[in-house]
């Protein structure tokens, strides 16, 4: 019958990999971009340094014809229309998501933005017309239930003196914005024709340029200069961190 395909579906190995590394990639990108929070003040470079390091690696990819090769649709204003939505939401989630690192302690990063699945499916059924089951409803809770638990610990007296308020807000906010992300990227995937590598080539390519002027306004600049200039273990912790992320 039409619409039936002979592809068999992942295998469990398979299922478990991908898993596994997803969680070990996640947790040491928390772990070094922890690492140089602590360590530099440049929240902001350090986000454009790793948007640039994409877009290299994204060229290397395009020279070495493995995976990608850069479309030849130009950057015209319909295509900026169409994708500007998900960038500037890719901007300021981001941001939010350095800002929550830098505030919370590392092991209480994810907690802090332990929205994302109620908002996501809140988003998702608003937007998209998407019910979700029972079972779903039943994870909302449960997972809402574990964030009101863990931040009501964390803050008491008796918490983590790293996480702050501020902290708490920008993971719910990094919540919101990461769930209005999933729903954004999936209507700006019809403007490059479903491609992913395309739109994830164009979303780096235009948050790094977004990032010079929020880099220049917030008054960033100062501090990278002093970041090279000085030289030492915070210039060696922003290089090390940068390459592992």
């Amino acid at each position: 019958m039409a619409g039936h395909t002979n592809e068999k579906p992942p295998s469990r190995f398979t299922v478990f990999a991908t898993v596994t590394f997803y969680l070990v990639a996640a947790i040491a990108m928390v772990m070094a971009n922890k690492w140089v929070l602590n360590k530099t003040d440049v929240p902001l470079f350090f986000l454009f340094t790793q948007l640039v390091i994409a877009v290299v690696l994204f060229a290397g990819l395009h020279v070495s014809g493995f995976l990608f090769r850069m479309p030849e649709k130009p950057m015209d204003m319909a295509l900026l229309k169409g994708l500007a939505p998900m960038v500037i939401l890719g901007v300021v989630n981001l941001n939010l998501n350095n800002f929550t690192l830098k505030y919370v302690d590392a092991s209480f990063y994810q907690v802090a933005r332990g929205l994302v699945l109620p908002f996501t499916v809140v988003l998702s059924s608003m937007m998209l017309h998407h019910r979700p089951s029972l079972l779903i409803m039943v994870a909302i809770c449960i997972v809402t239930g574990g964030f009101l638990l863990g931040v009501a610990m964390d803050l008491s007296p008796g918490g983590m003196t790293t996480t702050t308020p501020i902290g708490v807000i920008c993971g719910v906010l990094s919540s919101v914005t990461t769930a209005l992300q999933a729903v954004v990227i999936k209507q700006a995937l019809g403007v490059v024709g479903g491609n992913a590598m395309d739109l994830s080539w164009y979303n780096n390519v235009l948050c790094a340029f977004i990032m010079v002027p929020c880099i220049v306004l917030a008054g960033e600049v100062p501090n990278v200069m002093r970041l090279f200039n000085e030289g030492g273990p915070a210039l060696s912790t922003f290089i090390y961190g940068s390459a592992i992320t």
